[in-house]
């Protein structure tokens, strides 16, 4: 083994004395004189972006990885189109000499766009953001436009009407000499949205699988689950919308052998819905008709019934340079027993404190007085260790806290593949 490591060091050496030997030729003075005049820009965008693409395809700035020192701050926020593909909203904040440099540029990629397609239309929506700060550096001098001609504008002819349908399938497994466990899951989607209407068409199906090898016997838990729901919506105005919900569930866990559900709502937006990638402020309220059906009997001595409830949901969020928030609240009440009623509050922010030092904390509570389908008859010990079934409870409470803080050098241009 000793020879063996006295082989693999020499080798090693002899790889690195090479490198240094090949490596690459500095950067000539002059280009790095033009280089310290890129605008530094800092790339707000966690997800959906391909960061070292856009980093190799766009080298004429400076890529910095705090906000308070760049001269752009680029936020990119992503959203879904009613045709399944995804729009980004690219909001660029100048800052210092280009403080009154301030817009947003859009780009959407179709739902059947590959990886190359929408990192490549991304990159070139970025590049065209960044001239106006580019044409006010000596950089400018190697900028050049090109105008690539349309054909002519012609009326487009959409066969499908704008409906998108939409299927999945999804399977796990885990197996061991005393455990087996898989689920399933199927779902299928037919979605119709334009900018004024939204017609929503979901069903879906769940089933897990347990089993526990003991020395004595086998222990399983099986559970599944149906769903389907329609939902409409129709814009009245830039801040109001009126719709309706149909919705069908069967849950064993929940003791629901089937249940339907129908409610209209309605929603008043403070913000118009064209703002929505930097803010929205929102109320809803619905009104419930449910028919539920039951496995078993349960605590109110119950198979069948029909119930009427309200709900009323109040939402806001915000996307600045900072960071993000978000909070909602939502109570609910059974109309024939005020009693019996549900609270629910949701909140979270993404939030960058300093230079290098970022928070992210979510969290969820919920008072739970309204559990009408739970089993009269108690749980058994094993239902309860294996969550075979939906037990009493008043309250429900999550939350996660995330901290993380970077220091070093600013700059981040260099890509490195390598391993």
């Amino acid at each position: 083994m000793r020879y063996i490591a006295i082989v693999l060091a020499m080798t090693l050496l002899s790889v690195m004395a090479y490198a240094q030997e090949h490596a690459e030729q500095p950067i000539k003075p002059d280009s790095i004189g033009l280089r310290n005049y890129a605008p530094k820009l800092y790339l707000d965008c966690d997800l959906g972006c391909d960061i070292p693409y856009i980093k190799s395809e766009i080298v004429f700035v400076n890529y910095v990885r705090e906000r308070k020192e760049a001269d752009v701050h680029l936020l990119v926020t992503i959203e879904s189109t009613g045709g399944g593909g995804l729009e980004y909203a690219l909001s660029f904040y100048g800052q210092r000499d280009y403080a009154d440099l301030n817009y947003t540029l859009k780009y959407t990629a179709n739902v059947d766009a590959t990886e190359e397609e929408t990192r490549s239309g991304l990159a070139k929506t970025i590049k065209r953001g960044l001239a106006p700060f580019i044409s006010r550096t000596p950089l400018a001098d190697y900028l050049s436009i090109e105008f690539e001609e349309k054909a002519e504008a012609k009326e487009v002819v959409d066969k499908w009407n704008n409906w998108v349908f939409e299927i999945g399938l999804e399977g796990w497994i885990f197996c061991t000499k005393t455990n087996l466990q898989q689920w399933y899951y199927a779902d299928i989607e037919a979605r119709r949205i334009t900018e004024v209407q939204k017609l929503e068409i979901d069903g879906s199906f769940y089933y897990s699988d347990d089993l526990y090898r003991m020395e004595d016997s086998d222990v399983r838990n099986t559970s599944r689950s149906y769903n389907a729901s329609i939902l409409y919506a129709h814009g009245l105005s830039d801040h109001l919308s009126l719709g309706g919900w149909l919705t069908y569930n069967t849950d064993e866990y929940s003791n629901m052998k089937y249940g339907f559900g129908a409610a209209p709502m309605i929603e008043y937006n403070i913000f118009p819905y064209s703002e929505y990638a930097e803010h929205e402020f929102y109320f809803q309220y619905k009104l419930w008709s449910i028919s539920n059906n039951y496995y078993e009997e349960t605590i109110y001595e119950k198979l069948d019934e029909t119930l009427f409830k309200e709900s009323l949901k109040m939402g806001l969020s915000s996307t600045k340079k900072w960071g993000s928030v978000w909070a909602s609240v939502g109570a609910s009440n059974y109309l024939h027993d005020f009693s019996k009623n549900q609270l629910n509050i949701n909140t979270g922010i993404s939030w960058r404190v300093f230079s290098g030092f970022s928070l992210s904390l979510n969290g969820n509570y919920s008072m739970i007085h309204d559990q009408v389908a739970l089993r009269r008859e108690d749980a058994t010990d094993e239902e309860i260790l294996l969550r075979q079934r939906e037990l009493e409870t008043d309250y429900s409470f999550n939350m996660n806290l995330g901290l993380t803080y970077t220091f070093g050098s600013i700059y981040s241009n260099i890509v490195n593949p390598r391993f």
